[in-house]
């Protein structure tokens, strides 16, 4: 009968909704921060039983694990048993009524899943052009750069790249917006690896007094004015120093007047300088993640006392650090 054919069709569509829900799940899971503010909770749907007792709780918690077939037989049987449809062809209202109710409750959710993940795409996309923007400022043109391979991406994992299929023209609204949420997530991936090798915060944890910037000033043997290629924290002899983002050691040890140096290459042009160092704690080859400890406080070379000479470099060049650690600071305000 007709009925039966709604109740089938009902117990379908649900099993297809926990299906989905489920790849949603997944896909909020793996955005992380970024989804924060950008999903809103699963519109309840409750409707009422036909005999007027216990509401049936229809799609109002939707799991998120694919249905198994037992569950699904728990899923037609739940319906059919609530419409309690009777061999007869007379139709009844109430029945009839509460098919409707379950039908636009099912709708609900559809319409509600396909928000959710248009608001995670959003969320992801306008994350990934925050930090684009962010590091445009500084100059990085996050186009040309590319994965650095010691930025702490997962090892042991390869093989050839096949993008992910666009759905055909028979797929269903979701899927095309499964698609299109899930290329935002792949870019905002890309982005998030390619930041994670940016010096963006300061060389040690806790605070150290600026004692000196970038740029010309009076040199404080010769008193006579000259460059200063990176800034100056004072500092207690020991205290520790820290990689501003993850790269490899390309130098460790003694160079002229910085004394004991660390040198880190972060890839695509980027690298860090940690000069005047009483102890080096790394070496040569060492591949060094956001926030390790490479060394420690120290007055060694050209130096007047106990304080961290820390440069930044791209493509060979000095600019001033405090570019990048304002640009960190940006991001960190914005929830990056």
């Amino acid at each position: 009968s007709d009925i039966e054919q709604r109740v089938e069709q009902i117990a379908r569509r649900q099993s297809m909704l926990e299906t989905r829900q489920s790849v949603i799940g997944s896909l909020t899971e793996s955005a992380g921060p970024a989804r924060a503010g950008a999903i809103v909770p699963l519109p309840s749907l409750a409707p009422v039983a036909p005999n007027g007792g216990r509401p049936t709780p229809v799609g109002d918690t939707i799991q998120l694990t694919p249905p198994m077939p037992e569950r699904q037989s728990q899923l037609e049987s739940r319906i059919i048993k609530s419409v309690a449809v009777a061999p007869t062809p007379i139709v009844d209202s109430s029945k009839l009524a509460t098919l409707e109710r379950l039908e636009t409750g099912l709708e609900r959710i559809e319409t509600h899943q396909l928000a959710v993940l248009q608001a995670l795409e959003s969320a992801v996309e306008r994350r990934s052009r925050r930090v684009k923007s962010v590091l445009a400022d500084i100059g990085l043109d996050m186009r040309r750069m590319v994965a650095n391979p010691h930025s702490g991406a997962p090892r042991g994992t390869g093989g050839p790249f096949i993008p992910i299929p666009a759905p055909g023209p028979q797929a269903s609204p979701f899927e095309h917006q499964v698609h299109r949420t899930q290329n935002a997530m792949m870019e905002h991936q890309r982005v998030a690896a390619l930041i994670s090798a940016v010096p963006l915060v300061k060389p040690h944890h806790g605070e150290l007094e600026l004692s000196s910037g970038f740029g010309p000033r009076v040199d404080p043997f010769l008193r006579t004015w000259a460059m200063h290629a990176g800034i100056d924290f004072r500092g207690s002899h020991g205290e520790p120093v820290r990689a501003t983002a993850a790269g490899r050691v390309i130098h460790a040890g003694s160079m002229g007047g910085y004394g004991l140096m660390v040198d880190i290459d972060h890839g695509n042009g980027l690298s860090t300088r940690y000069a005047h160092l009483s102890r080096i704690e790394v070496v040569e080859g060492d591949m060094v993640r956001l926030g390790q400890r490479v060394g420690r406080v120290g007055s060694t070379g050209r130096s007047t006392g106990p304080h961290l000479h820390y440069e930044t470099r791209v493509h060979g060049d000095a600019v001033d650090p405090m570019r990048f650690v304002r640009a960190g600071l940006r991001l960190a305000q914005a929830g990056e």
